[in-house]
C-alpha cells in the first residue's frame, strides 16, 4: 500500500497571517462626517430662512412694483411685457389662494413660477443677466412666500432631520465601499508584500460634486497614503475614482517607479505599483502569467545600439502603449528616434493610461525582446 504524505499548508497559512500583520489599513470617516455637518448645517440656514416668509403678508402691490422696477432697465420691451404679464397673473391667482385658503392651489402656482423662472434664465443666457438678476430672485422668492403660506409644511427640525438620515444611509454605503477596498487590498498584501517589509494604508474618501456643485457621499472616490515607516522619504500615494457604469476604479496620480523620494528600496516601489496594478485589474501578481507586450519609446539611436549590444537596461526607463517618439522620453523636449520593442509584462507597471516603467534591470536580445535579469 502507498504511503500517504500529509502536505502541511500551515506554512503558507503563516506567512499570509504575518504579512497582514506587517501592514495596517485604516479608513478615515472624517471628511465624509465633515461634508454632512455642512451641509445640515447650510439646510438647515436655507429653512429657517423659508419660515421668515410666514411672517411677511402677501402686498400684491408690493410685488408688482418690485417686478416693475426690477424689470425696467432691460433693453427687450417683448419679454419684459411678457414677463411681467405673467408675474402678475401668478400674483393675482397667489393671492386669492392665500385669501381663500385654497391649498390645492399651491402646485398649479408653483409650476407657474418655475415655468417663468426657466424662461427668465434662458433670456439671461442671452446676455442680460446682470439686468435680470434682480427680477430672477424676485421669482424665487414669490415662490417661497407662496409655499410658505399655502402649505402646512413640517417643522424645519424635521425637515433636517430626515435630510441627516438619508445623509448617514450613504455615509453607511461608503463605509460599506471603502471596507470592500480594504479587503481588496488585504488580498494583495497576503501575496505580494514583500517580507520585512512594513506598510500602513490609509484609505480617505474623495467626494465628487454633482451638476450642482453639491457634495456627493455616495458612492465615492479615495485617496490612498501608503507609509513605509521610512524616514528618508515621503509616503507614496494614489488617487481612486470610482465609474459606477464598470463598477470599478480609476487609478490616476501614479509616482514614477524610480522617485527616490517617495520609495526608499525596490520593494516599496514594488509593493506600490503592484497595488497599483491589482486595482486596475482586479489579477493579483501570480494570477497574471507573463507576456510580451508591444511598447514604444523615443529614444537616441546610440542608446538603442547599446541595449542591443547587451548593455543593461537599467530599471525606471519610459515606454508607452502610444506609437510615438513624442512620449517616454528621459529628456522632455528632445526629439528622438521612435523605436519600438516586445517587453516582458513582469519587468514593467503601467505609471498613466499610456505609460509604463520599468521595475527590474533588463536585457534586450536581437528580436527586441526586452526580458527582466
Amino acid at each position: 500500500m502507498a504511503k500517504l504524505t500529509k502536505i502541511s499548508t500551515i506554512g503558507p497559512v503563516h506567512a499570509a497571517l504575518y504579512k497582514l500583520a506587517a501592514a495596517q489599513i485604516t479608513y478615515d470617516d472624517k471628511p465624509v462626517q465633515n461634508t454632512i455637518s455642512g451641509l445640515l448645517d447650510q439646510l438647515r440656514d436655507i429653512y429657517q430662512k423659508e419660515e421668515e416668509f410666514k411672517h411677511i403678508p402677501f402686498n400684491l402691490q408690493t410685488y408688482v412694483s418690485n417686478a416693475q422696477n426690477a424689470l425696467s432697465a432691460l433693453q427687450d420691451p417683448a419679454f419684459k411685457q411678457s414677463a411681467l404679464a405673467s408675474f402678475q397673473q401668478i400674483i393675482n391667482q397667489a393671492q386669492q389662494a392665500i385669501q381663500n385658503k385654497t391649498d390645492d392651489a399651491n402646485n398649479n402656482i408653483q409650476t407657474q413660477i418655475d415655468h417663468l423662472i426657466s424662461q427668465t434664465m434662458e433670456f439671461g443666457k442671452k446676455g442680460e443677466w446682470s439686468q435680470i438678476r434682480t427680477f430672477y430672485k424676485l421669482c424665487n422668492d414669490l415662490s417661497t412666500h407662496v409655499q410658505m403660506l399655502l402649505t402646512n409644511d413640517v417643522s424645519t427640525d424635521q425637515k433636517v432631520e430626515d435630510y441627516r438620515k438619508s445623509l448617514e444611509q450613504q455615509r453607511a454605503q461608503t463605509t460599506q465601499q471603502a471596507e470592500e477596498l480594504k479587503a481588496k487590498i488585504q488580498q494583495l498584501i497576503s501575496v505580494s508584500l514583500p517580507p520585512n517589509l512594513n506598510v500602513n494604508i490609509q484609505i480617505t474618501p474623495n467626494l465628487a460634486t454633482d451638476e450642482y456643485r453639491s457634495p456627493v457621499i455616495y458612492p465615492a472616490g479615495f485617496s490612498l497614503e501608503l507609509d513605509f515607516g521610512s524616514e528618508n522619504t515621503m509616503s507614496p500615494s494614489m488617487t481612486l475614482f470610482y465609474d459606477e457604469e464598470s463598477k470599478s476604479y480609476q487609478v490616476d496620480d501614479v509616482l514614477d517607479f524610480g522617485d527616490t523620494d517617495f520609495f526608499e528600496g525596490q520593494g516599496d516601489a514594488e509593493f506600490y505599483f503592484d497595488l497599483v496594478n491589482f486595482i486596475r485589474t482586479g489579477k493579483l501578481p501570480n494570477q497574471e502569467p507573463a507576456k510580451f507586450v508591444t511598447l514604444y519609446r523615443g529614444m537616441s539611436n546610440d542608446e538603442f545600439m547599446a541595449w542591443l549590444s547587451g548593455q543593461t537596461i537599467p530599471k525606471g526607463k519610459f515606454f508607452t502603449s502610444q506609437r510615438t517618439n513624442a512620449l517616454a522620453q528621459d529628456i522632455s523636449g528632445e526629439f528622438p528616434e521612435l523605436f519600438t520593442f516586445k517587453v516582458r509584462s513582469d519587468a514593467i507597471r503601467q505609471t498613466t493610461e499610456d505609460t509604463y516603467q520599468l521595475i527590474k534591470d533588463s536585457h534586450m536580445d536581437q528580436s527586441k525582446r526586452i526580458t527582466p535579469i
